[in-house]
């Protein structure tokens, strides 16, 4: 259930309040369930893994978040907005339970400085409580905690040319609690070379910091009893190794380059093509240390390049389409003090994305208050999904799929619309989850909705 409230309380300001609660109960298969060698007796339980299989159980997540948000307006040059979000989530599955709260405050002001000048600035805070219920294979800590993000930003748009060239210089300023000051500058330029056709670039550079399963977590892969003679006899010996994280793990960042074209041959016709290089550095591997241990690095490094093609045709006032192609190439390499085997970091971040993805898209505004959309699209395999889909071999093969919605307005401001998705086949598998027993198909499924606006 949800809600949204705006307001224009004068000419100055205007005001939004919206909030949402849910709860969900869903069902999962786990693949394996490692359990603790100490609840099995070393003299009578037989050596091996002490796991089970194919086990079948609930997950009930649950939580609410709401937002206000408040616009000022100063000047025809100048403005404000500050916004308030808080949102609270608790989930509750075999592995680990937990409870996060955010508290996130913004602000951002846009200024006007004569007539060729745009600058925006801001800043923000964010404050992520967490509060964790472990188990033998999963667990964090310590089991709760509380950090905070603190961060600015500016961007200065520039008209160097009179409605021709801009450049956009920007920056944000961000502390963290796991490694400190990341600084995310940016350059772009823009140039029109015509009413019908415009050439840009970018620079950028972008951190993703550590998470706290990668600092302060710990994942059993394997646990179980061994012989400790030969012949093997009673009593066997409890092992277990581990994925463990580090509190030296640094975040993995990116430095883009970004080239992009835009043409507008007809009147009613767009074509954008895009290309990107990607450098990546410090990225997650697995280093293991010894036979029971291995714990998260940043001893990754490559690139990522490829382009998108995409057109947007309005045929008519009541029918629009938009197609779009796009394509990604990695090429990664361990450090060469790395003591990852290769196996996860490197085959899984590279078979993770699809090297080739389609999509086609038609929205029709119909007589008599009818609606048709549809949405096809194509996803190339993926040969290594997952560190569970390596491990089990599996790849996930290609896919089409089709969704379609028709929705219905019986009188204004109420809408009535029925949606398909996955029509082309009664399943097929996205993705492996770390712990799935095989594979998950997303099947095919209907949805309806009802909308009354007021």
């Amino acid at each position: 259930a949800g809600f949204r409230i705006d307001s224009n309380s004068n000419e100055l300001d205007n005001w939004t309040v919206q909030g949402d609660l849910y709860n969900t109960d869903a069902n999962q298969t786990l693949g394996t369930l490692w359990l603790d060698p100490n609840d099995f007796d070393p003299f009578t339980t037989p050596p091996g893994p002490t796991r089970e299989t194919n086990l079948s159980t609930r997950i009930e997540n649950t939580g609410w978040n709401l937002l206000t948000r408040w616009n000022h307006i100063f000047s025809e040059y100048s403005d404000t907005s500050l916004q308030l979000y808080y949102d609270s989530t608790e989930r509750i599955e075999e592995y680990i339970t937990q409870k996060v709260d955010t508290l996130d405050i913004d602000f951002q002001h846009n200024l006007m400085v004569g007539d060729a000048q745009q600058l925006v600035w801001g800043m923000g805070y964010r404050q992520i409580s967490d509060e964790y219920i472990n188990t033998f294979g999963i667990s964090i800590n310590p089991a709760s905690s509380t950090t905070d993000l603190y961060s600015v930003f500016v961007q200065d748009q520039i008209e160097l040319l009179p409605e021709s060239f801009y450049l956009t210089l920007g920056g944000k300023l961000e502390h963290n609690d796991y490694t400190g000051i990341e600084i995310q500058p940016s350059i772009r330029g823009l140039w029109r070379s015509s009413e019908t056709s415009s050439l840009w670039g970018a620079i950028s550079r972008a951190a993703r910091t550590p998470s706290r399963i990668e600092t302060h977590g710990r994942i059993i892969t394997f646990s179980g009893l061994v012989p400790m003679t030969d012949p093997p006899v009673p009593p066997w010996m409890p092992i277990a190794l581990s994925i463990n994280g580090s509190e030296d793990f640094d975040s993995e960042k990116t430095l883009a380059y970004e080239v992009g074209y835009r043409i507008q041959p007809l009147e009613n016709l767009s074509v954008d093509l895009t290309a990107f290089y990607n450098d990546y550095e410090d990225l997650l591997t697995f280093e293991q240390i010894d036979q029971q241990n291995i714990i998260f690095d940043n001893k990754m490094s490559g690139h990522a390049s490829g382009f998108e093609l995409a057109l947007d045709w309005r045929a008519n006032a009541w029918w629009t389409v938009k197609a779009a192609y796009n394509t990604i190439k990695f090429n990664l390499q361990l450090d060469s003090d790395s003591l990852d085997q290769g196996i996860f970091s490197v085959r899984v971040t590279e078979g993770s994305s699809p090297k080739h993805q389609l999509s086609l898209r038609s929205s029709m505004d119909l007589a008599h208050d009818w609606e048709l959309d549809f949405w096809l699209y194509y996803v190339d395999e993926l040969p290594v999904a997952s560190v569970t889909a390596q491990i089990q071999d599996v790849v996930i093969e290609s896919y089409s799929s089709l969704n379609m919605r028709v929705g219905w307005y019986p009188v204004r401001d109420v809408e009535l619309s029925l949606t398909g998705f996955n029509l082309l086949d009664q399943g097929h598998t996205e993705m492996i989850g770390e712990y799935s027993a095989g594979v998950t198909e997303v099947e095919r499924s209907i949805f309806a909705k009802i909308r009354w606006n007021f």
